[in-house]
């Protein structure tokens, strides 16, 4: 099953190419272009559009509808932007933010607003660098309760403060995924002292248990563009507890759509598309196929650099969970940005740093926590290829992009 039409399109986790079905449904389909709010039929046909759509996301990721909302809005970082600065400011007491280096900009570049309104942000470095004895679950669960068993104390029930932690599930970089479960753990010591963000955007499609969320959890934020679906489109599912109010301090106010909780005029045709490209590609999705594309790819890359003398790493093999597709490579000594530019003429789409950063040439945080220094930390690019890519698909793909790599170390 192919998203698009050139196989060597690498850069998957910063934007997926639009799904078959909803390229075919954008071609012939009967495009509806109409205000949900309004009171005829073709409002009522765009509304009826959006509540359908809401009730097989629900479905989809398995959460009680009884106890969560399920919101539209334009994307992520819309999306968490909303979350963390709306409690922020609703707070009548400073409490603690706790990020990780390694989170996306959309949530780590609030600590400066957070810090000017009184709060504490913590962010911590993750374990990446595990011992073969070391388990990667015990190392992130304690890097993350350390500052909160801190701030809270051993009687937090007794007490109102409160601890806002963000999770993102699979790091967007090197595909490392923090499990669920250890955010349940946390969740479960805590309770409602703790106000649980989980950043999911990088799931869909790239780790075995996607759509199977726990039920417990406060936030869980996802953007439609990463999957298949069209840009500018994408969904929250909030917790309903009279604790935590997402929306209560809305970043936009106008008409009141979205149920009060995000105005602005709903997109109809964007939320169609989260739901057909959900459906239609679920089918044809193999995690552990996809996996050994993976672990093909990285040992044909980990046989050239050895043969050609080059110092290069994959962060984060290591971890015992990671998503299918994606591959983050530290190339020391090596001018990244020719060498990308090299494999796009090449024919090669890639990128270097975050999902939605990818030209930047900034000191990679991921290697700044892993103790490289800011010039070598330059040096990273990022493979994620398609998530449905077969192990067949790669027999050809693969030994093209080795010989690509010849082409540019000729020498060594």
């Amino acid at each position: 099953m192919k998203l698009i039409s050139s196989p060597l399109y690498f850069d998957y986790n910063s934007t997926s190419p639009l799904s078959p079905e909803v390229l075919k449904f954008l071609r012939e389909g009967e495009v509806d272009f109409f205000n949900a709010s309004s009171i005829h039929k073709e409002g009522r046909r765009a509304k009826k559009v959006l509540n359908d759509c809401r009730n097989f996301l629900f479905d989809c990721f398995q959460l009680p509808k009884d106890c969560y909302q399920c919101t539209f809005h334009s994307g992520a970082t819309e999306g968490l932007n909303t979350i963390i600065k709306s409690h922020a400011l609703d707070q009548s007491s400073p409490m603690l933010f706790v990020f990780s280096m390694a989170d996306h900009p959309a949530g780590i570049e609030n600590q400066k607003f957070l810090e000017r309104l009184g709060h504490r942000v913590n962010v911590i470095k993750l374990p990446l660098n595990l011992k073969a004895q070391q388990s990667w679950e015990e190392s992130l669960f304690e890097s993350y309760n350390e500052p909160i068993k801190e701030y809270l104390g051993n009687d937090f029930t007794q007490n109102t403060k409160k601890v806002f932690l963000y999770w993102s599930w699979v790091l967007s970089e090197s595909g490392v995924e923090l499990p669920l479960t250890v955010l349940g753990r946390l969740k479960d010591l805590y309770g409602e002292s703790l106000i649980t963000c989980v950043d999911a955007v990088q799931t869909p499609f790239k780790i075995p248990h996607w759509n199977k969320l726990i039920p417990t959890l406060d936030y869980y934020v996802y953007s439609g563009h990463k999957f298949g679906a069209l840009k500018g489109i994408g969904f929250t599912f909030e917790r309903l507890s009279s604790n935590h109010k997402m929306f209560s301090m809305p970043l936009l106010h106008g008409g009141g759509q979205e149920a009060g909780n995000r105005s602005g005029t709903q997109n109809p045709l964007g939320v169609l598309s989260l739901r057909m490209a959900l459906e239609s590609q679920l089918p044809f999705w193999d995690f552990k196929e996809n996996s050994q594309v993976r672990e093909n790819f990285e040992l044909a890359l980990k046989q050239f650099f050895y043969s050609k003398n080059l110092t290069a790493k994959i962060i984060g093999e290591g971890v015992s969970h990671r998503a299918s597709n994606t591959i983050f490579l530290f190339l020391k000594d090596v001018k990244v940005e020719s060498l990308l530019a090299f494999l796009d003429a090449e024919g090669f789409s890639l990128s270097m740093g975050s999902a939605c950063q990818s030209q930047t040439s900034k000191s990679n945080p991921t290697l700044l926590m892993l103790g490289e220094n800011s010039k070598d930390a330059k040096s990273t690019i990022r493979i994620s290829f398609s998530p449905w890519m077969s192990t067949s698909d790669s027999e050809i793909i693969i030994p093209q992009f080795v010989q690509a790599l010849m082409k540019f170390f000729p020498q060594r």
